[in-house]
């Protein structure tokens, strides 16, 4: 069996948890499932649709939530707007 090291962006959406007391009650305090946290947690991304109402709830930096996704969506937009 190979046990993975968490990746930065596990590490990163794990300190966020931690901010508001673990994943229980960062869960309780979103109003979802703590097994839904913890699959964003083991993903290293939050799901694109929840990224800007997690980043608004939580008041974090939405990058810290999903940075390759988020990234690719600036690039795109600066591109059009």
């Amino acid at each position: 069996m190979t046990i993975k090291k968490p990746s930065d962006a596990s590490r990163k959406i794990q300190a966020i948890y931690s901010r508001f007391g673990g994943t229980n009650k960062t869960a309780r305090k979103l109003g979802i499932s703590r097994q839904l946290l913890s699959n964003w947690k083991r993903r290293g991304s939050v799901p694109l649709k929840r990224v800007a109402w997690m980043s608004l709830e939580l008041k974090c930096n939405p990058f810290e939530l999903n940075q390759i996704e988020t990234t690719f969506l600036y690039e795109v937009a600066k591109k059009w707007c």
